[in-house]
């Protein structure tokens, strides 16, 4: 059977739990907190409707794609009960057709990316290259890897949304929530609510700095449970030394810890501590996948400062004895170790970019 027929024969059965007869409440809530003005909207696997027609509600201009006839003329019909005018297409979101033309200002999906990126999700990616541009919001509602349930929907994890989409936009947020209930599924399953925004083709992978610590002189340097970390709003890097005020910043190449915020707010979700200093670390960003940036990757930390990764973080026995977990435990999500490569002054809220070994 094909995915065509497949779709098409769930919404004649009414075999459609995603489907909640109302329109997305993360998405009223996204829409109204950025704000997100009215534009040209496109919604990708839309369903029977809902979410576009309440776009067309609110004053955007809206195109909206499933891959099921069936979903689409109810779709329709909604539209026309609604009063309101909606471009609905049947087509696949993997191949859309020669006519549907961007660039969108904004798109929107609630589980069409979880559902097609497990075949191609570079054909998604390209399909978004295609059809939005440079300053394009998007924002996508994807099941959680952290909560599978079987059944009930697909899931990605963190780490596969920003290896994915994180190629062609800058993830604004990324945060956790529960999608609506739907019509014949009472749960309230947990997902990603996912915020891009496109970059510009020359624009680099940005992040900012949102926690410094530094280890002073005259504290107890070795409490029992706990790391010796004093958090800053400035500091000055030094080539070869690290943070100039921490207290083993005056060991020759001395290298920074640097950990993912995002890597972070996963483990304090698993029970550990991590407020600033608590894993280990001295420095804190987000926006940038830390853990996953190979040995010789440079990145500018505000405007002058560079620093090169050295090897991944892989813990010691201090983080087991004041965490109480093993390296294995936390493998992969503890960052890096770098070196400072050019000196320079850094505070929160700092500009953090990859370049190449030219600076550029």
């Amino acid at each position: 059977m094909s995915d065509l027929t497949r779709w098409d024969e769930r919404y004649v059965k009414g075999d459609t739990p995603w489907e909640t007869g109302r329109p997305s409440s993360e998405l009223q809530r996204v829409v109204a907190e950025i704000p997100i003005s009215p534009c040209r909207a496109l919604e990708l696997g839309c369903g029977m409707g809902a979410n576009a027609v309440w776009l067309a509600q609110q004053g955007f201009e809206v195109t909206a794609l499933d891959l099921s006839a069936s979903a689409i003329e109810r779709a329709r019909q909604r539209a026309d009960e609604a009063g309101v005018s909606v471009r609905f297409l049947v087509a696949d979101v993997l191949n859309p057709p020669p006519e549907l033309t961007g660039p969108f200002d904004f798109f929107f999906d609630r589980g069409c990316y979880h559902v097609v990126r497990r075949e191609a999700p570079q054909a998604y990616v390209q399909t978004l290259r295609r059809l939005t541009h440079a300053g394009t919001l998007g924002l996508v509602l994807a099941g959680n890897a952290r909560e599978p349930h079987e059944p009930g929907p697909p899931v990605v994890s963190e780490d596969q949304i920003r290896q994915e989409l994180g190629s062609l936009y800058e993830i604004v947020h990324l945060r956790e929530f529960r999608f609506d209930q739907s019509q014949i599924d009472s749960n309230r399953y947990l997902a990603w609510s996912c915020l891009l925004r496109r970059r510009s083709e020359a624009e680099p992978a940005m992040g900012k700095i949102v926690s410094i610590v530094h280890k002073p002189a005259g504290i107890d340097p070795r409490p029992p449970d706990h790391y010796a970390r004093v958090p800053l709003p400035t500091a000055t890097l030094e080539a070869g030394r690290g943070i100039v005020t921490d207290s083993k910043g005056n060991r020759p190449e001395r290298e920074l810890n640097i950990m993912a915020l995002e890597s972070l707010e996963q483990l304090r979700a698993e029970g550990y501590r991590t407020a600033p200093g608590e894993m280990g670390e001295q420095i804190v960003v987000s926006g940038i996948n830390i853990n996953k940036l190979a040995a010789g990757t440079r990145l500018r930390f505000g405007k002058d400062a560079v620093i090169e990764v050295v090897k991944p973080r892989t813990g010691c026995d201090r983080l087991r004895q004041i965490q109480g977990c093993t390296p294995a435990q936390v493998a992969g999500r503890i960052g890096i170790m770098a070196r400072v490569l050019v000196g320079g002054a850094i505070q929160l809220g700092d500009a953090v970019a990859l370049i190449d070994a030219d600076g550029n």
